[in-house]
């Protein structure tokens, strides 16, 4: 089954959630996007997707009819005034060759212009399923497509391995910070967004002199967080306790930074929704309605500050102690979730009965006719070029990964030596204070000793002069000590 993904692909934490949870969710199918024009980097992170297979941007696969299906997955995929029309030639190349087209786990705005409900209609008339991530939007979507079954489903990132049911892992002294500048704000919202950050954060730091601040950009595409996450990080006076996480691509290694603070400040969407997931301590800070909605859709019942009003953050952040301000009901939350389930079941279903005729079953890599009329000459050839450059760094990794698995164990056995050693020098350290104690008893009884020595060489002396003195009142003593006196002189 040939798959065209439409998504959004610029290293952004949530949309490359959708775009490998998607293709894991249906790891039978071969998922194909056009990427030729994008950064080394996003393509290098594409290309790891086992399933996904990268396209140069040519007319011919419309005209063959390559694709048997249509996925168009993202959050704010459908803005006013957009330009869809190379997203409706994809649809009806699908639908020529008896394919199916979805549309899943999308947010829709409030309002939108004429054009853009006529663009809804045209490219989404001829749908198998059409389900965005809340209820608010589906019923949008309801009054601009009367006839159309619409149903709400879970955003996608839950249904995914990374938002799974896991052990709660241990809560550090960490308050963590999404941040995100919206390019819809005046300069003087944005300053004052900056400034209520900012100020939260010196108040967590306040707290404690353990406490640290974790600032996570979530983008870092076209619509990257590292400039405001840099103002934010210069106006903080304590910096040495400020750490900053720039998304890029690793998914589960953000998921467990965000899962190590013990409370998330949230702008980014994702943010908040990894928190609800993994129940987490959060305050929302609403730039779109999609956040609004979403926190709806979880019954959420906490604090909630608008981003062009979030004065009052700090003194939330304030009043914080361990396991407030959760906010969310478990039962909604699971409810939210499994509505996801009847969506991905029908999206199999339809998957599995699709019949039309492609160009290839079989994997591209492996035929050498359709890499050269997909690519070329030249392009085949470079195609065959950068697999055989990521088949050598796959084996080469392996053998890193060996090598580092062999040198854990060497190092694991000498820990378990120095242990040991430990555990023996601890035993002969309590055997020498034990010699301590004792020599300092000897000593202090040779030194009782030696004072009644000295005592009784004092009475000795006293006794010695007594009797001479006795001695010398007896007149013939006298007599003879003048005599051995004279004779002593004489010689």
């Amino acid at each position: 089954m040939n798959i065209y993904l439409d998504a959004y692909f610029d290293c952004n934490y949530g949309d490359d959630i959708f775009i490998k949870g998607i293709t894991a969710l249906f790891p039978m199918h071969r998922f194909y996007t056009i990427l030729e024009h994008y950064p080394d980097r996003i393509i290098r992170w594409a290309d790891e997707i086992p399933n996904l297979f990268l396209l140069p941007e040519k007319k011919l696969f419309m005209d063959k009819r390559f694709f048997d299906a249509y996925v168009c997955v993202g959050g704010d995929i459908f803005p006013d005034g957009g330009d869809f029309e190379k997203r409706k030639s994809y649809i009806r190349s699908v639908k020529a060759n008896n394919g199916k087209v979805f549309f899943v786990g999308f947010s829709l705005f409030h309002e939108y212009g004429t054009k853009t409900k006529e663009d809804f209609q045209n490219m989404m008339k001829d749908a198998d399923i059409i389900a965005p991530r809340d209820e608010e939007s589906a019923a949008i979507l309801r009054t601009i497509l009367p006839d159309k079954e619409i149903v709400s489903m879970a955003d996608l990132a839950l249904s995914t391995e990374y938002f799974g049911e896991s052990p709660k892992k241990e809560r550090k002294n960490i308050l963590g910070i999404s941040v995100r500048e919206p390019g819809n704000v005046s300069e003087e919202v944005l300053k004052n967004y900056i400034l209520s950050i900012n100020s939260a954060a010196a108040e967590y730091l306040k707290k404690d002199e353990t406490n640290r601040v974790r600032l996570f950009g979530l983008s870092d595409g076209i619509n990257s967080d590292r400039d405001i996450i840099a103002q934010i990080t210069s106006e903080i006076e304590d910096g040495k306790r400020v750490e900053e996480v720039i998304y890029q691509g690793n998914i589960k290694d953000t998921v467990s930074l965000i899962e190590e603070c013990e409370l998330v400040i949230g702008t980014r969407f994702h943010a908040i929704l990894t928190c609800i997931a993994k129940q987490i301590p959060f305050i929302p800070v609403s730039y779109e309605v999609k956040t609004d909605h979403l926190l709806k859709e979880i019954s959420y019942d906490g604090t909630v500050y608008a981003f062009d009003d979030c004065a009052g953050l700090p003194d939330t952040v304030k009043e914080f102690t361990k396991g407030d301000l959760y906010g969310c009901d478990s039962e909604s939350v699971r409810k939210y979730r499994d509505k996801s389930e009847p969506v991905l079941a029908g999206m199999k279903k339809l998957l599995d009965e699709v019949s039309g005729e492609t160009v290839i079953k079989e994997n591209p890599e492996g035929n050498e006719d359709v890499l050269e009329l997909i690519y070329g000459a030249d392009g085949a050839t470079e195609v065959r070029r950068r697999k055989a450059e990521i088949d050598d760094l796959s084996a080469k990794n392996a053998e890193c990964h060996r090598l580092i698995e062999e040198a854990n164990e060497a190092q694991a056995a000498k820990f378990k030596e120095i242990e040991e050693l430990n555990t023996k020098n601890a035993e002969y350290f309590a055997l020498i204070e034990e010699l301590n104690a004792k020599n300092a008893e000897f000593f202090k009884l040779i030194e009782d000793l030696n004072l009644q020595n000295a005592q009784l060489i004092s009475q000795i002396e006293q006794l010695n002069i007594a009797l001479e003195e006795e001695k010398m009142k007896n007149p013939a003593y006298r007599i003879k000590k003048k005599l051995e006196s004279k004779s002593s002189k004489n010689e």
